[in-house]
Protein backbone atom coordinates (compact mmCIF):
# COMPACT_ATOMS: atom_id res chain seq x y z
CA UNK A 1 0.00 0.00 0.00
CA UNK A 2 1.29 3.69 -0.78
CA UNK A 3 1.97 6.57 1.23
CA UNK A 4 -0.35 8.12 0.56
CA UNK A 5 -3.83 7.80 2.40
CA UNK A 6 -6.29 6.31 0.61
CA UNK A 7 -9.30 8.76 -0.03
CA UNK A 8 -12.98 8.10 0.34
CA UNK A 9 -15.48 8.71 -1.79
CA UNK A 10 -18.53 9.96 0.05
CA UNK A 11 -22.40 8.90 -0.61
CA UNK A 12 -24.38 9.76 -3.25
CA UNK A 13 -21.58 10.24 -6.28
CA UNK A 14 -20.15 13.29 -4.24
CA UNK A 15 -16.04 13.03 -5.28
CA UNK A 16 -13.71 11.50 -2.65
CA UNK A 17 -12.64 13.60 0.20
CA UNK A 18 -9.65 13.47 2.49
CA UNK A 19 -10.38 12.25 6.10
CA UNK A 20 -9.40 14.76 8.79
CA UNK A 21 -6.02 13.21 10.95
CA UNK A 22 -6.30 15.88 13.34
CA UNK A 23 -8.93 17.16 15.28
CA UNK A 24 -8.79 20.27 17.37
CA UNK A 25 -9.33 21.20 21.03
CA UNK A 26 -10.12 17.25 22.05
CA UNK A 27 -8.52 18.35 25.29
CA UNK A 28 -10.63 21.28 26.24
CA UNK A 29 -14.05 20.74 28.41
CA UNK A 30 -16.88 21.81 25.97
CA UNK A 31 -19.23 20.95 28.68
CA UNK A 32 -21.46 23.40 30.48
CA UNK A 33 -23.72 23.20 33.33
CA UNK A 34 -26.79 25.49 31.25
CA UNK A 35 -28.65 27.24 32.36
CA UNK A 36 -26.65 27.94 35.96
CA UNK A 37 -23.29 28.45 33.76
CA UNK A 38 -24.96 30.68 31.14
CA UNK A 39 -26.84 32.62 33.72
CA UNK A 40 -23.54 33.53 35.83
CA UNK A 41 -22.08 34.57 32.06
CA UNK A 42 -25.34 36.86 31.19
CA UNK A 43 -24.44 38.44 34.57
CA UNK A 44 -20.68 39.18 34.14
CA UNK A 45 -21.39 40.68 30.53
CA UNK A 46 -23.88 42.37 31.95
CA UNK A 47 -21.70 44.04 34.63
CA UNK A 48 -19.08 44.49 31.93
CA UNK A 49 -16.66 42.35 32.44
CA UNK A 50 -14.26 41.08 30.17
CA UNK A 51 -13.92 37.23 29.25
CA UNK A 52 -10.61 36.69 31.58
CA UNK A 53 -12.75 37.75 34.45
CA UNK A 54 -15.45 35.89 33.71
CA UNK A 55 -13.33 32.88 33.30
CA UNK A 56 -11.96 33.48 36.69
CA UNK A 57 -15.25 33.94 37.92
CA UNK A 58 -16.92 30.32 36.21
CA UNK A 59 -13.59 28.88 37.20
CA UNK A 60 -12.51 27.64 33.48
CA UNK A 61 -9.87 28.38 31.36
CA UNK A 62 -10.18 31.12 28.93
CA UNK A 63 -10.15 29.51 25.77
CA UNK A 64 -13.23 27.76 26.71
CA UNK A 65 -14.79 30.33 28.00
CA UNK A 66 -14.52 32.21 24.59
CA UNK A 67 -15.96 29.58 23.21
CA UNK A 68 -18.39 29.73 24.63
CA UNK A 69 -19.64 33.05 24.65
CA UNK A 70 -19.02 32.50 20.82
CA UNK A 71 -21.43 30.05 20.65
CA UNK A 72 -24.30 31.33 22.65
CA UNK A 73 -23.74 35.23 20.89
CA UNK A 74 -23.66 32.95 17.45
CA UNK A 75 -26.93 31.12 18.58
CA UNK A 76 -28.48 34.87 19.50
CA UNK A 77 -28.43 34.94 23.10
CA UNK A 78 -26.42 36.95 24.04
CA UNK A 79 -26.77 40.57 22.78
CA UNK A 80 -23.73 42.25 21.31
CA UNK A 81 -22.07 44.98 23.03
CA UNK A 82 -19.38 47.65 23.48
CA UNK A 83 -15.98 45.89 23.20
CA UNK A 84 -17.17 42.19 22.70
CA UNK A 85 -15.15 39.89 24.30
CA UNK A 86 -13.25 42.91 26.35
CA UNK A 87 -16.15 44.61 27.83
CA UNK A 88 -15.43 47.86 29.44
CA UNK A 89 -11.45 47.19 29.50
CA UNK A 90 -10.40 48.91 25.91
CA UNK A 91 -8.00 47.21 23.63
CA UNK A 92 -4.42 48.26 23.65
Amino acid sequence: MSAKAKKKRNRRGRPPVDEPNYIACLDWNFGWNHPRDFEELKRARKQGLGYEEIARALGRPEKEVVVYIMDQWEKGNLPDRPNGLWGRRRRA
